[in-house]
């Protein structure tokens, strides 16, 4: 899916850009920012070292996203750089066709401006334009930030999976099961 590109204003005055990620303009500075978002948050499935891709195989991945008419993604960039991701991916088969799952990325600099929200709020619009009943998303317990960025946008806790992911120290973490009604 394409997204129609939208500027938003940030909390600090700055303008940030909404838009689809281009595979060939976006793919190594894509795959870059998503390792480094991978290596300052225990809050996500990998690691950096997990994360690496080359831009070659993002460029796949871009292009794969944007042809889908079941998936989006949606850079955010600030000043010319990308900040942050999200995306949304629909059921693939009939009788999950009406339930979208969603993730947000974003750099630990660009937190508390208010792009998680405003990519939220997209995601959400564009679950609802698609018709579906719900979006739904995976939240590490402990990570009360985006917990209550989902909460404030009204998703609800279906179910906690303790000991869903362990860190490397061996700590383990509980993931949230979130669905929003649409």
């Amino acid at each position: 899916m394409y997204f129609v590109p939208k500027t938003i204003r940030l909390k600090d005055g700055r303008q940030a850009l909404l838009r689809s990620p281009e595979p060939q303009r976006d793919a190594a500075e894509l795959a870059a920012v998503f390792q480094t978002v991978c290596g300052e948050t225990d809050f996500l499935t990998k690691g950096a070292d997990e994360a690496a891709v080359t831009a070659q195989q993002e460029e796949n991945w871009i292009a794969g996203m944007n042809a889908s008419p079941k998936k989006l993604m949606i850079l955010c960039e600030v000043e010319g750089k990308i900040a942050g991701m999200c995306h949304l991916a629909i059921g693939e088969n009939r009788r999950n066709a009406h339930r979208g799952e969603i993730g947000i990325s974003l750099l630990r600099k660009y937190w508390g401006l208010g792009l998680g929200s405003a990519m939220m709020d997209e995601l959400i619009g564009a679950a609802r334009q698609k018709g579906l009943s719900y979006v739904e998303l995976k939240a590490i317990k402990d990570n009360a930030r985006a917990v209550a960025l989902y909460e404030k946008k009204g998703f609800v806790v279906l179910h906690e999976t303790p000991d869903a992911q362990r860190l490397p120290d061996g700590t383990a973490q509980t993931d949230l099961f979130m669905r929003k009604t649409l």
